[in-house]
């Protein structure tokens, strides 16, 4: 019971990724988030995500151009294909759609911060 716990309050931190968006959270908004090409964007502010290995989801820089492959299929959605929780990182300046080495966030202060400054948070496109 305590290990489920932990879980759920490190999303509630913006710490993992679970099929949710990130910044919608942010402001207590639960949104799925569903494919587009192969990266998750959400509907709502258009913040997408990329889920770059077994174990981590990188938040992108840019925002996503709203072209879904379907809103109504499940199977496109973000909470039924992410089925682990994934770390949130940060987008390597190097090698975009790649998490930055020990980007991860520590807190959803951490991510806020991160959103105002690649893209300003709550920018709605």
């Amino acid at each position: 019971m305590q290990k489920a716990h932990t879980k759920i309050e490190e999303i509630k931190e913006m710490t993992l990724f679970d099929g949710l968006c990130p910044e919608c959270m942010l402001d207590n908004v639960f949104q799925e988030m569903w494919l587009q090409e192969d990266i998750f964007e959400c509907p709502c502010c258009h913040l997408m995500v990329a889920l770059d290995s077994w174990r981590s989801a990188v938040i992108l820089r840019r925002r996503g151009p709203g072209h879904f492959k379907s809103l109504q299929d499940t199977r496109y959605c973000a909470t039924h294909c992410a089925h682990d929780y994934r770390l949130l990182c940060r987008e390597s300046h190097m090698f975009p759609f790649r998490e930055e080495p020990g980007s991860g966030f520590i807190s959803g202060e951490d991510l806020r911060e991160y959103l105002r400054k690649v893209r300003g948070f709550g920018e709605h496109v």
